[in-house]
């Protein structure tokens, strides 16, 4: 599955006293099996680009395409691009050429039906655990499938197998989602996304107001769901998470695209310019070199990999 973004702006309440410019000229590409993490200070537009990914926002300007579906701001707006070339005097040679660039990449797509995208591209918000509704585990989790067409059986055998991944046997089927543990909805609330069978999953905060255990076990949860086949996108303020678990990294400040980069080759650098926390363990193993380790900064990725450096490093 790919991701593009094309000169994509957008703008909460425009032409309103609380117009803000959320996203300036966002120009992207994610393809391929990917767990990517995007990251920034609050306000820097992460959660917005990721709304536009299936569609919860619709770009103001430029286009975002899931493989070969568009999503553009209406129905008019590669209308309008293609007036912007045939009335030449009316525009800007800078708004001719992007509405040219913009007409070239739209050709052989088509504008998106939100079904079919929602079913590419699930999301799972912060505390997803407040959209459960129905009054048993396997209603609620049979929602999402039976929604996109499937028939109540073969949904309900989705929704065991997604259960499954998410570590709840068959004893929670009858059970009230309300009459689980905070860990136990949040379960549940996940395995109904992955009961469409998404092929990309979005993860905004999804380690939000966990402990540093609970945290673990559902990043390694995720972990497992992209080793078996599904991309990942991970919004997420949490370095230590980024360096344990992403391939790739975007940064974001002032709703623009600031850096790409691998998690090592970025937290080798001064992360301070882009307002980001050192993970821990970059932290610890700077202190060490300090102190005399001879330690390879660029292999340490979990704890294991300190503790290994640590017994292979000798003291300057």
């Amino acid at each position: 599955m790919s991701v593009t973004f094309k000169h994509v702006n957008f703008t909460y309440s425009p032409r309103s006293p609380f117009e803000y410019e959320a996203l300036r000229d966002i120009n992207l590409l994610m393809e391929g099996h990917h767990f990517s993490a995007i990251v920034g200070h609050t306000g820097s537009g992460k959660s917005t680009l990721v709304q536009l990914i299936n569609a919860l926002l619709l770009p103001s300007t430029g286009i975002v395409a899931v493989d070969d579906e568009l999503i553009v701001s209406n129905k008019k707006y590669l209308k309008k691009l293609k007036k912007t070339i045939d009335k030449p005097k009316k525009h800007s040679e800078e708004d001719i050429i992007l509405a040219k660039q913009l007409l070239a990449f739209s050709e052989n797509k088509k504008t998106f039906a939100v079904k079919s995208l929602r079913k590419k591209v699930g999301m799972v918000f912060q505390f997803p655990e407040y959209q459960l509704f129905e009054e048993t585990v396997e209603k609620d989790v049979a929602f999402g499938p039976r929604n996109f067409g499937v028939n109540k059986i073969d949904a309900i055998k989705l929704g065991h197998a997604a259960l499954a991944k998410v570590g709840l046997d068959e004893s929670y089927y009858d059970r009230s989602p309300f009459e689980l543990s905070g860990g136990e909805r949040r379960r549940v609330a996940i395995a109904g996304i992955l009961a469409i069978e998404p092929d990309l999953l979005i993860l905004d905060e999804p380690t939000a107001g966990l402990d540093p255990l609970g945290a673990k076990a559902m990043m390694e949860l995720f972990n497992e769901i992209y080793e078996a086949g599904t991309s990942i996108i991970l919004v997420t303020h949490d370095m230590d998470i980024v360096l344990r678990h992403a391939s790739n990294v975007i940064v974001m400040d002032k709703g623009q695209i600031v850096k790409e980069s691998n998690p090592i080759a970025l937290f080798g650098e001064d992360t301070e310019q882009y307002s980001l926390e050192s993970p821990v363990l970059f932290e610890v193993s700077k202190t060490l070199i300090k102190a005399g380790y001879d330690i390879e900064i660029t292999k340490i990725q979990n704890e294991n990999d300190l503790a290994k450096a640590i017994s292979l490093g000798r003291k300057r």
